[in-house]
Parts: C-alpha cells; sequence; structure tokens
C-alpha cells in the first residue's frame, strides 16, 4: 500500500462567494486524500495587488498518497474549475491552494518549493495554520508555527466573523490574553470584555507550552491592564465610562462557544472533563428538547486553559431555548431524576461563598439563603456546573449599540419590591422593581429596573420580595426620548442584592 502522507494547505479566496468558494475547494480535495482538520477563517487585506477585494484565508491538515508532484497538479486542476485564471501575480481570484508543509519533506525545483517560499512571513498563512497545528516545525528553519506566527506581522489580518460576538465568547488577542465577552452591546471598532488570562511563567494554567495566570476580581484585571496593555481600555461615549474591551485588529482570534461543544461531540480520545461537558450538554438537549447549535461550551475548557478540577461551564443561546432549558434543568433537580446532577451541598457551598466574597461581600447566612435557591448551578458528576443563559441581541433593547445611553449618577442604596423576574436567569439580568426608596424612605419613581453582567446575580431574588441593594444608579436614555434609571450591580465589591430583612 502507498504511504500517506500528512500536508499542510492554505486555501485563499476573494472573488465570488468567498465562503462558498473555500467549502467548495475543500470538497473537491477529498477526491485525492482526506481533509482531517480545517482551521476558522480569517479576513486579510491583499498582498501586492492593493486595489482588489480583501481575502478569506484558512489552513488544513490534508492526507493523501499523491506525491508532492502529482499533488502540485491537482490543485491546480482544482483552480482552473473554479474559474481561477493565471493573469499577473497577486491578481484577484476565486481560489488559491498553496502547499506549506508534506511531512518534512524540503524539496525545492523549478515547479514546487516544500516547505513553501513565503509562508514564514505571511500572517495569513500563519495565523489560520497555528489554529490546527501550532506544534508543527518549519523543516528549514527549525521553528514551530506558532513561533513564527508570534514574530509575524499580524497587521492587516483578523477573524472571519459568521456569528454576532456575545456573552461568554473569548476573544484571544495577538498578545497572547484571553479576554470573556461581556453583554450584547459593542461598538463598531471594539468588543466589551474583561480580562481573564495572561502569560505568566509562575502561572498554574498551561496551553501550547505556555503558563498563563488566571484573574479574578476586577481590580486585579484593570491594575495588570494599567500597567502592561492600556490599549485594552477605552471611555466609552454611550456607557459615559472606561470600560476593558478589545480592539478589533488586536483580536487574533474568537472562541466560540458553540463551536467548541461541536468539536467535544466528535472528538475521540477526550480528556474526562471534556467528556462530562459533553454530557452534561446532550442531557440538557434531551431532557429540554432544544437543537444542538444553541448550546455552548465556554469558560477555561473553551480555550484549553482548564485543569482537572475545572467547572463546567454551558452556554444556552435563544431567549425560547434558554427558557425550555431552565424548566426542564428545574424539573431534573426538583425531581432528582439523574443521579449524576444535584443542587450544591454545604460542602459546595463553602467553596463557591470562598470564591464569591473575595469581590462580592455578604455575610454566610443571606448567600446561603439565595444560593441555594438557584438552578442555574449545581453540581454534575461531582463537577460544580454553571449554566449561563443568553439572549440573541436582537433579543434585547440594549442589543444595538447606541440605542441606549447611561450616566452615572453615584452610588446608591435602595430597597424596592420586585415586580418582574423574567429576565433573571439571563446574562445580563434584569430584574423590574417597583416601590423603590433611598436609605432614608425617600422615593425613587423612576428607579425601575436592576441589572448587572454578572452571572452571580442571575436569579439572586424572585417577583414579590423586598429587597435591599447596593449599586451603581444609572441613568437610561433611549434613542426615542424615553428616560428612565436603572441599579447596575457587579462593578464593586460592595455591591449586593439580598432580600430585606423584616
Amino acid at each position: 500500500m502507498a504511504e500517506r502522507h500528512e500536508v499542510y494547505l492554505s486555501l485563499g479566496a476573494n472573488l465570488g462567494d468567498r465562503l462558498d468558494q473555500l467549502r467548495q475547494a475543500l470538497n473537491h480535495l477529498r477526491a485525492w486524500g482526506s481533509v482531517e482538520k480545517t482551521s476558522p477563517c480569517y479576513e486579510t487585506k491583499p498582498v501586492g495587488f492593493m486595489d482588489q477585494p480583501d481575502f478569506l484565508n484558512l489552513a488544513c491538515l490534508f492526507t493523501t498518497q499523491l506525491s508532492p508532484d502529482d499533488l502540485l497538479k491537482n490543485l491546480k486542476l482544482i483552480e482552473q474549475q473554479m474559474g481561477r485564471q493565471f493573469s499577473f501575480r497577486n491578481a484577484p481570484r476565486p481560489i488559491d491552494i498553496d502547499i506549506l508543509l508534506f511531512d518534512d519533506l524540503v524539496l525545492d525545483s523549478v515547479e514546487l518549493t516544500i516547505p513553501h517560499a513565503r509562508m514564514s512571513e505571511r500572517a495569513f498563512v500563519l495565523a489560520p495554520l497555528a489554529d490546527i497545528a501550532p506544534e508543527a516545525i518549519h523543516p528549514v528553519l527549525r521553528r514551530t508555527v506558532r513561533e513564527l506566527l508570534e514574530r509575524a506581522d499580524l497587521q492587516g489580518i483578523q477573524p472571519f466573523l459568521q456569528t454576532e460576538v456575545v456573552e461568554s465568547f473569548y476573544l484571544e488577542t495577538r498578545d497572547r490574553l484571553f479576554f470573556s465577552v461581556k453583554g450584547l452591546e459593542h461598538p463598531p471598532d471594539r468588543w466589551i470584555s474583561v480580562l481573564r488570562y495572561a502569560p505568566d511563567p509562575q502561572g498554574n494554567r498551561i496551553r501550547n507550552g505556555q503558563s498563563y495566570r488566571r484573574f479574578y476580581s476586577f481590580s486585579e484585571q484593570e491594575q495588570f491592564i494599567r500597567a502592561n496593555c492600556p490599549q485594552y481600555l477605552a471611555y466609552d461615549p454611550f456607557f459615559q465610562t472606561t470600560l476593558q474591551s478589545v480592539p478589533r485588529f488586536l483580536a487574533l482570534r474568537i472562541h466560540d462557544p458553540r463551536q467548541r461543544l461541536k468539536e467535544l461531540k466528535q472528538a475521540t480520545g477526550s480528556k474526562k472533563i471534556e467528556k462530562d461537558a459533553a454530557a452534561l450538554a446532550s442531557l440538557l438537549k434531551n431532557e429540554a428538547g432544544v437543537p444542538w447549535p444553541c448550546l455552548g461550551i465556554s469558560g477555561s475548557l473553551l480555550i484549553g486553559l482548564d485543569t482537572d478540577s475545572s467547572d463546567l461551564d454551558i452556554s444556552v443561546f435563544g431567549e425560547q431555548n434558554c427558557y425550555q432549558v431552565y424548566r426542564a434543568l428545574r424539573k431534573l433537580l426538583d425531581d432528582r431524576s439523574c443521579a449524576e446532577l444535584n443542587r450544591l451541598d454545604d460542602q459546595g457551598m463553602d467553596e463557591l461563598y470562598a470564591e464569591r466574597s473575595t469581590d462580592t461581600r455578604m455575610d454566610l447566612e443571606d448567600f446561603i439563603s439565595l444560593e441555594c435557591r438557584k438552578v442555574n448551578q449545581g453540581r454534575f458528576r461531582s463537577r460544580t456546573y454553571f449554566i449561563r443563559f443568553i439572549r440573541e441581541a436582537h433579543e434585547a433593547e440594549e442589543g444595538i449599540y447606541g440605542r441606549l445611553s447611561y450616566t452615572q449618577l453615584g452610588r446608591a442604596e435602595i430597597s424596592a419590591v420586585v415586580a418582574d423576574d423574567r429576565g433573571a436567569i439571563f446574562t445580563p439580568c434584569r430584574y423590574i422593581v417597583s416601590k423603590a426608596r433611598g436609605p432614608v424612605g425617600q422615593e425613587l419613581a423612576d428607579l425601575t429596573e436592576i441589572v448587572s453582567f454578572r452571572g452571580r446575580f442571575c436569579e439572586q431574588v424572585q417577583a414579590g420580595e423586598s429587597i435591599e441593594a447596593s449599586g451603581m444608579l444609572e441613568l437610561v436614555q433611549n434613542n426615542r426620548g424615553r428616560s428612565w434609571q436603572r441599579l447596575l450591580l457587579g462593578n464593586s465589591t460592595e455591591d449586593k442584592m439580598v432580600l430585606r430583612r423584616k
């Protein structure tokens, strides 16, 4: 039997339906071998001849029995069949397919050079290749793809978005920071997000041979950013405050929770935590009757920075899907019909309190009385889980950036009655309140809602309950002239929301 070769290919297109052209080319390749892996797509500026559309680029791992010369002939045939015309160097084209690496072969002939002569200089080649083969070694330069990418000029290349970037997505920046996306509304040039992981030789998280540290509190995050990378802080004119955010041109990769779950479902030889995450997602899908594409895996497992003791972070997208999963999850917990799924026990509550109390101050009695009622957190196969319920951007008024503007009025302590808790399960969560009063009993008639972008305030209180809360009082104005006030929770260690003691 002929030897089977591992080949890394680069595919690019900038004419016609670029994404469909790439898909067609991958299908053509399957006539002569197997497409084992494909990277996400990147949108890149043209090189050389600039008066042409931007390119979409991806990389794939292709296994074949063809020799290098025979493979090159077939790649040229695919290009011709898909309409490529060779007019001049760097001309626009419906498809371009290059051989980057062929096993560990080094070849320099009139027709073909392997490794590709310019791959080490081209970020649009290296970025997608690093997604599927970061440790592959350039047989001439003796450097890994990851090392070559770190030295490349990344100007003019960005991840290609096929979906909205919302809560629970992660952003990987060009300087190897990982940010967690917050909320549903984002300015056109940035994604509002918070720093979660940064390279650190003393860190206890490992990814692709690199050690990382995790950031837990906002103060810790902002202190690091101000000292090391202030480009990730920006004043926002609609929120009227300085926010952590990732400029779009600095985003190297977008990590989609739904894509990660899809990978875990198809994986063989998975780690135990990966199997547990896929099993929990499968349980929720089957019990709630929701489609797979509405479910995802977030947190450290999304970006490969998990440990043996990491939690399971499941994301559910779409309002109706969220309600279905929430009802199914509550029934499972109330009926105790799944032995692997349980609410947090006393030890779990103590551990959660120890983690949360560092930046959300609350006494243990209040904490347990509220947390023990929640459905969105518990234990599955002895691991702590957290379910994040997320509306699609078009399902929320704040989903369109600029539709609402916010003015901070100062910190406030209030009491109120929860009038509507239907938004309590979502991140961001929202509680409609009535009878709001200040600390000395003054009426706050304009204060109609309490909002938080932090999952810990989800399911905190229920409709009909009298509450006490402290946070940032804000004036909210929409683009139709309506205004009201809200209390924003989660940006200070002093923020809280508890049941009012009689």
